[in-house]
């Protein structure tokens, strides 16, 4: 059986995101390495299953779903400072995007589940 889980759509607009470009100069990092940052947290499971609100979480355990492996002094305050993350620690317009995300993965898997009914059991 295929994996149910959401997945993350990305579009053209990714390639040249002024906050992601911030985030990459931040970090010292390739503008590659921080558009997969982001897609790490924005698909983690946690973010998905709290609408992208991480309020409680610390910065280890946001940097852990991020997939991040440098340093977590000052990883929050970045994600914070290109406006990825609101001061909240909300994911910036999570509801706007993340939403569209678990309805596109949930009409995928009604559209799996009507294609593929169970089969009917012999007695």
């Amino acid at each position: 059986m295929r994996d149910q889980t959401p997945w993350i759509e990305f579009h053209a607009g990714v390639r040249e995101n002024s906050k992601i470009g911030v985030l990459a100069s931040s970090l010292q990092i390739p503008y590659a390495h921080a558009v997969g940052l982001m897609g790490c947290l924005w698909a983690s499971p946690h973010a998905i299953n709290h609408d992208g609100n991480l309020t409680g979480c610390t910065d280890a355990f946001i940097a852990g779903l991020a997939k991040w492996e440098g340093s977590i002094n000052g990883f929050v305050g970045y994600l914070k400072a290109a406006k990825l993350l609101d001061a909240d620690l909300r994911l910036h317009d999570y509801s706007l995007h993340g939403t569209k995300m678990l309805r596109d993965a949930r009409a995928r898997k009604d559209k799996w589940k009507a294609a593929h009914p169970p089969k009917k059991k012999k007695r």
